[in-house]
């Protein structure tokens, strides 16, 4: 998490704690202040902004930071550093590491089989130095 505190709406969120997992939500929805407005509503089924699930989206991110918060898979940190050090963007890197994410779990949900971790593992392996892939989620 690059920074601490937050604003959402008229909301200053300050000195937030990224080990705990709901400061992590909040610290991901101040990232967005594209959604803010749009999030503060009643859930909308299905809802997109320009094509973008913007709770689908969030959740994504979620999923990723908690992955390299608790360093599982470690695969995760690894395709990280090595997008980073191949000059991507921190917001892009969480965006390769998420459509990674997306499609296994795609897949598994589509085939009701657990995640296949292996293969999971594989692709979070094979990230590295390409541009950032156009979202899906």
């Amino acid at each position: 998490m690059p920074q601490l505190s937050t604003l959402i709406g008229d909301d200053d969120y300050i000195e937030l704690d990224p080990a705990d997992p709901d400061a992590r939500d909040v610290l991901i929805l101040g990232e967005h202040p594209e959604w803010h407005e749009v999030l503060s509503g009643p859930s909308v089924e299905g809802s997109e902004v320009d094509g973008v699930n913007p709770r689908l989206h969030l959740a994504m991110h979620a999923v990723v930071t908690n992955q390299l918060w608790d360093n599982d898979p470690q695969e995760t940190w690894l395709a990280a550093q090595r997008l980073l050090a191949a000059g991507v963007d921190r917001h892009d890197i969480l965006h390769q590491l998420a459509n990674v994410a997306i499609d296994h779990l795609h897949a598994s949900l589509a085939s009701g089989q657990p995640a296949d971790m292996v293969a999971y593992r594989k692709s979070l392996n094979a990230l590295g130095g390409r541009k950032a892939r156009r979202l899906r989620w």
